[in-house]
């Protein structure tokens, strides 16, 4: 909750007692450095109080702050300019002889001697953010962000530390954005503020880039009573495999080695119309394989997108397309003996936002794609949203990105991910692998540096990871769940309460809440669905929420019907078990990848030639060798 209150005498000598996480003392009586530490105190679920002062409140307001229990306080330099830096240390100090941690924030082109800091005006256009964080985000450590602005060099003093500075390499002028001194029983953090910076890239790194100095700080200061993931995960999804040795470019056994040596887990994203044809040899790979293999759901029959817009997949097909997916995933893991989870990768990219609805009536989990928000829906307004990659405004369904490796994935992109904590999702296809199996290992290595605690796992165990804890001033947790499956774990060597909420709209009924098979009472709540949980010392449980009007799968058939359907697994089975493993056939791939609309029957007819004319070689083959085995 945000309030903002101007604050007189007899109201601060009253008693008033500030209930904020982060307060602001501001004298400038801008709002823009108010509205920037909402944000971001926002984004880890933290709340703020704004106190504009007046020369007379200045006193009054540092005392209340120093009692409040505040987690931090963030002042502009025109506050530290009226009281001066010793007399607002001293004024921040707690029982204890610690400090409240402090941020002072230096606005507008104020080009004068501060303390540790001397702002002089600089017109350099172009620029990088460079870290240098290793003693407090080693994730970050060495990441450069690009951007322009006019803004104001800050010279930091030997005393200092820079952990963000702006560097123009080919200019050689750098100057300091962030800086770190430990001071009076506490640390210090300065930050300049760039002039409206434009930043380069994908809208993540341009808003991490944008609010990184307040971020570090208001993480750094609110430790666990910020909003954070419990663990780091992470995963490498294959799209449109079979269970064959090998598929294409994919062997199932080299990539297990691959997986064993450099530390990552592989998901099959398997299309449900394959149910049928697995080989031997490999499911009973996979199943002594678990820790580094599991299954996961890619669309139904995979025909092109089947889960596009509606006014090109009927609303109907797409209903009927994941009930029978579920149906012929579970006749797959009974006859195969592996388990699959039930989370949905569209195949092609993600479906339109009333499909989310029927994939949550079936007790699906999460869906998985290259972008979280349905194709017919708008992203939130909120500028912080693309820096975490999922969400849950839609239907209720936890909806995850995940990041393509077969272009060019910016290690700076994995670093940011791995300091926020987000899952670090990634795909390939068997194609991905036409160079060596190895290909991934960059990548893994890349995540494994960065994050040397991350778990590589199923998507089934990165969905039930994703939920955001806080550690609250009673010494018990709030928990903001995101999937209707999650595996709760108390770390601490005390009992602890978990009061766990999970948005809802409750269209459809909850049938349930399970704890280790064990039904919980729940509370509805505005948009919420709310209970609570006792957990020992080292305890763990997990967590089931049941959707009662879960449509009966059985309704539907898992019969392979249909030429069309067929012809176009058959052909995708050419161009990845024979096309795709041939130089010639990889030139043929690109040239049918680059066809427009209109010749796209073009290729499709020349696919089925292919075929046709793969068929008849085999079967020639056979002959040939029959008469020549009768001669003999």
């Amino acid at each position: 909750m945000i309030r903002v209150r101007t604050l007189g005498i007899g109201l601060l000598c009253a008693g008033h007692l500030f209930s904020a996480d982060i307060v602001i003392l501001d004298r400038s009586g801008e709002a823009s450095l108010s509205e920037r530490v909402k944000e971001v105190a926002g984004f880890y679920g933290l709340s703020t109080e704004t106190v504009p002062l007046s020369e007379p409140t200045m006193g009054a307001a540092l005392s209340h702050v120093r009692q409040s229990g505040a987690l931090a306080a963030i002042v502009n330099s025109q506050v530290l300019d009226a009281l001066g830096r010793s007399m607002l240390l001293n004024s921040l100090r707690v029982k204890g002889g610690n400090r409240i941690p402090l941020l002072i924030a230096h606005t507008g082109q104020d080009c004068v001697q501060r303390g540790h800091l001397k702002i002089a005006a600089s017109r350099i256009t172009h620029r990088a953010l460079v870290f240098h964080t290793r003693e407090i985000a080693p994730a970050l450590d060495g990441v450069e962000l690009l951007y322009k602005s006019n803004a104001c060099a800050v010279t930091a003093t030997q005393s200092s530390t820079t952990l963000i500075e702006s560097v123009d390499h080919e200019l050689g002028v750098r100057f300091p954005v962030l800086t770190m001194v430990q001071e009076k029983g506490g640390e210090v953090l300065e930050m300049s503020t760039l002039e409206r910076p434009d930043f380069q890239g994908i809208p993540f790194v341009r808003e991490f880039a944008r609010v990184s100095p307040l971020l570090l700080f208001i993480r750094r200061a609110a430790g666990e009573r910020a909003l954070h993931f419990p663990s780091a995960v992470a995963n490498l999804t294959v799209d449109d495999p079979w269970l064959i040795e090998p598929y294409g470019n994919l062997s199932y056994r080299a990539l297990l080695e691959e997986m064993e040596r450099h530390r990552f887990h592989t998901t099959v994203a398997f299309v449900p119309w394959n149910f049928d044809r697995s080989r031997e040899e490999v499911v009973s790979l996979l199943r002594q394989s678990k820790r580094y293999y599991s299954i996961a759901v890619h669309g139904n029959n995979h025909l092109h997108r089947e889960f596009g817009p509606y006014a090109e997949a009927a609303e109907t097909g797409q209903i009927r397309d994941v009930r029978q997916a579920r149906l012929r995933m579970d006749h797959f893991s009974k006859t195969t003996g592996l388990a699959y989870d039930p989370v949905m990768v569209f195949p092609h990219a993600v479906s339109p936002e009333r499909t989310f609805r029927y994939l949550r009536g079936l007790n699906n989990w999460a869906t998985v794609n290259s972008q979280a928000v349905p194709v017919d829906a708008q992203p939130p307004s909120d500028r912080l949203f693309p820096l975490r990659p999922y969400t849950t405004r839609y239907e209720n369904l936890l909806s995850v990105e995940r990041l393509s490796v077969e272009v060019h994935l910016d290690a700076a992109i994995v670093a940011i991910h791995a300091y926020l904590g987000n899952p670090q999702l990634f795909y390939v296809h068997q194609g991905f692998f036409k160079q060596g199996i190895s290909a991934f290992r960059a990548t893994a290595d890349l995540v494994n540096r960065a994050a040397p605690e991350t778990k590589w796992c199923s998507l089934g165990e990165v969905v039930r990871s994703l939920y955001l804890v806080r550690l609250l001033p009673n010494g018990h947790y709030d928990v903001e769940a995101l999937s209707p499956r999650i595996r709760l774990y108390n770390p601490l060597n005390r009992p602890a309460s978990y009061h766990i909420r999970r948005a809802e709209d409750f269209r459809i009924p909850i049938r349930s809440v399970l704890s280790g098979g064990r039904i919980l009472d729940f509370r509805k709540e505005a948009n919420s669905i709310a209970f609570d949980v006792d957990l020992g010392p080292g305890e763990q449980c997990e967590i089931a929420i049941e959707y009662q009007s879960a449509v009966p799968v059985d309704t539907a058939n898992v019969a392979k019907g249909g030429v069309r359907v067929r012809l176009v697994r058959y052909m995708s089975d050419t161009r990845d078990l024979w096309f795709s493993t041939h130089p010639w056939g990889r030139l043929f791939i690109r040239f049918y990848d680059s066809l427009s609309a209109r010749a796209i029957g073009l290729g499709v007819a020349m696919m089925g030639v292919s075929v046709a004319g793969l068929i008849f070689v085999k079967r020639n083959r056979r002959r040939v060798a029959a008469r020549r085995a009768i001669l003999a």
